[in-house]
């Protein structure tokens, strides 16, 4: 078992869904209760103008490495259209399942 993982790919997922949910999505929920004089709208435009340039960023360094499969919806039709081995998806779908459950208890 495992004998044909790309370690690399997997190593790669695992950190680009890390920072992805770290950086991008606690960014967004941090400024979302933020109430200013206006009506909050700035803060909200920052969270997501964080969240799309953190997505940005990942797709062009992990995409040449591991495709980004930065979500287990994209990893699982890739792997039901058989461009993924059994053993690498089941490692990335519990990889960002559980890194995501840490990203967002350290990050909010």
């Amino acid at each position: 078992m495992f004998e044909n993982t790309n370690w690399k790919a997997v190593s790669a997922e695992i950190m680009g869904t890390f920072f992805l949910v770290f950086f991008g999505v606690s960014s967004l929920t941090n400024n979302a209760g933020v109430v200013s004089e206006g009506d909050g709208t700035l803060h909200i435009l920052i969270g997501l103008t964080t969240l799309t340039l953190t997505l940005f960023v990942l797709v062009h360094i992990l995409g040449p490495v591991s495709g980004c499969h930065l979500n287990p919806v994209i990893t699982i039709p890739t792997y039901l259209s058989d461009k993924m081995d059994r053993d690498t998806t089941c490692l990335l779908y519990t990889s960002d399942a559980a890194d995501e459950r840490s990203s967002v208890d350290l990050g909010g």
